[in-house]
């Protein structure tokens, strides 16, 4: 019991420090509004890409040491906004990670 209050806690902390209030919302300044901008943008831009690799099945012009890596650069700008806090690379690179493991998929089973 005392472990999943200490979680709860720990969870309620991490919350409050990405800018949850409660009372009043989400607290958004305008650096943490551009992150989210550039988040949406860049991750969009990668949806017409993976759509054409599965509605084509076909990879061949997709390098599967580009996927890897930047999948593998996601995840440490995921990790990244994990150990600091920040709302918008945590959400961003959650759904970048999303993108790059369909677009690692549609290489394995496609592009060989």
């Amino acid at each position: 019991m005392m472990s999943s209050v200490y979680e709860y806690r720990k969870l309620c902390a991490f919350i409050i420090r990405m800018g949850y209030n409660p009372g009043r919302g989400i607290n958004m300044d305008l650096r943490e509004l551009l992150g989210f901008m550039g988040g949406l943008l860049t991750n969009v831009g990668f949806i017409p890409q993976i759509w054409r690799l599965l509605k084509l099945k076909s990879a061949h012009e997709v390098s599967l040491p580009f996927v890897s890596l930047f999948l593998a650069g996601i995840v440490c700008w995921l990790a990244y906004g994990i150990a600091f806090g920040l709302l918008s690379v945590i959400v961003w690179n959650g759904v970048a990670v999303i993108l790059g493991s369909l677009m690692l998929y549609a290489k394995l089973k496609y592009g060989r």
